[in-house]
């Protein structure tokens, strides 16, 4: 394969899976082997791949930056994107061990982030709750709960997802509304 065909990979597999934005911060080093990237490029299993990339920028002093990617699971939770996880499963982490990576988690919980409330809206006739967080994220009500105890603009409030693929806002301290991301 002609060098610039495979660097041209590299650039694009790095821009896909969001590290060239600034999920890594380079803290020492130099630039990983340029054999090592053309294994990395001909790895046919996308996670391999992006494995393979995240162990050869680490062993060569690049370290995940943990605000990074977690400003931007946060900016990207709930909407239907790909996402792409720095730690997807134990063989990921013992890769990273090896390259002199912290195996520790950067986030607590994936599936769930915490919001400030801005605004809510409450949709007329069916009195479904719409949720604007200070973040700039919207948030719709899905089912016909009626809530007992409104949330307040300020209040924090814990969005999760469901196992099969929905999401619940924990409105107040005892009840969960369905809901949807909406912006």
């Amino acid at each position: 394969m002609p060098r610039s065909i495979v660097s041209m990979a590299v650039v694009a597999g790095l821009a896909a899976s969001g590290l060239a934005a600034g999920a890594f911060a380079q803290s020492a080093g130099t630039p990983p082997a340029w054999d090592t990237l053309v294994h990395c490029a001909q790895t046919p299993d996308e996670a391999e791949r992006l494995a393979c990339y995240d162990t050869a920028m680490r062993a060569a002093g690049y370290a995940p930056n943990p605000s990074a990617v977690t400003a931007n699971r946060k900016k990207t939770f709930g909407l239907s994107m790909p996402r792409v996880r720095v730690f997807k499963h134990e063989k990921k982490e013992e890769g990273a061990r090896s390259a002199g990576a912290s195996a520790a988690p950067l986030e607590e919980n994936p599936n769930q982030i915490d919001v400030t409330i801005d605004q809510i809206a409450i949709t007329q006739p069916a009195g479904k709750v719409v949720i604007f967080t200070s973040d700039g994220q919207i948030w719709r009500q899905t089912d016909t709960t009626v809530i007992n105890s409104m949330p307040k603009e300020g209040d924090t409030m814990s969005i999760h997802k469901e196992a099969l693929g929905g999401y619940f806002c924990d409105v107040n301290k005892y009840q969960s509304v369905r809901c949807s991301r909406v912006k």
